[in-house]
């Protein structure tokens, strides 16, 4: 069991860049055609590299120092940093607006919840 939940010192470079290539295909390949069940691989891989990835805690830290603000943010002042990139997003045309005209333009909703 220790074998599985552990990660290779050093990181194999190579197998790294394939993998998150694989993982950039797909999220494309997802955006691109609609095709959500590649959806299924990606969180799978992501869910496995996360249960059984480094022992080191460098990168959870990592990820706890960019969450805990944006979840300050959110609960303290309203102000969600998800929504405010999925807003960007969508007016760089990355994300068509008929997944949400009204997330296009968050200001209101801010404006709103400031009232």
């Amino acid at each position: 069991m220790r074998r599985l939940f552990s990660f290779p010192n050093p990181v194999n470079e190579i197998a790294a860049r394939v993998v998150a290539g694989f993982v950039l295909v797909g999220a494309v390949l997802t955006l691109a055609t609609g095709w959500y069940w590649l959806l299924i691989p990606i969180a799978y891989g992501f869910w496995a590299r996360v249960l059984t990835g480094p022992t080191d805690h460098a990168a959870a830290d990592a990820v706890l120092a960019l969450l805990v603000p944006a979840a300050a943010l959110e609960s303290l002042a309203g102000y969600c940093l998800g929504c405010k990139v999925f807003g960007l997003l969508m007016r760089a045309g990355w994300v068509p607006e008929t997944v949400c005209a009204e997330c296009a333009d968050i200001g209101p909703r801010l404006a709103a919840a400031r009232d």
